[in-house]
């Protein structure tokens, strides 16, 4: 996500980023989001990717998130939040169950997590 600290693993290869929602559950497991199967609504990022450099991206990011172990990627449905079209896109739901600690972020949103 644009701001966080790992964007710089994505950063030289993207195009353009778009405001975007899914549908899920997010769990704030301290120090970073959880993603999991669901029906609320979910904020977050489309980032888009220079085509060339997609499979780089790609392979920088499941390192980060211990896909295919600690993170799985799959491809979900997204909608851009400004002109309502929809999407494939990857993203990393999370592999393990949500324990007692980790907390429901009821709007979805991590960029306002305190």
């Amino acid at each position: 996500m644009q701001g966080y600290g790992n964007h710089r693993l994505i950063k030289p290869y993207v195009t353009d980023l778009k405001a975007a929602t899914t549908q899920g559950k997010l769990f704030d497991l301290g120090a970073f989001p959880a993603l999991k199967e669901g029906e609320d609504q979910v904020k977050g990022e489309l980032i888009i990717i220079d085509k060339a450099h997609q499979k780089e991206a790609l392979e920088s990011m499941d390192i980060l998130e211990g896909h295919p172990d600690f993170y799985r990627r799959e491809l979900i449905k997204v909608k851009e939040i400004n002109s309502g079209k929809n999407h494939q896109a990857w993203t990393y739901i999370y592999n393990s169950e949500i324990n007692d600690r980790s907390k429901l972020i009821p709007n979805g949103n991590w960029k306002e997590v305190d």
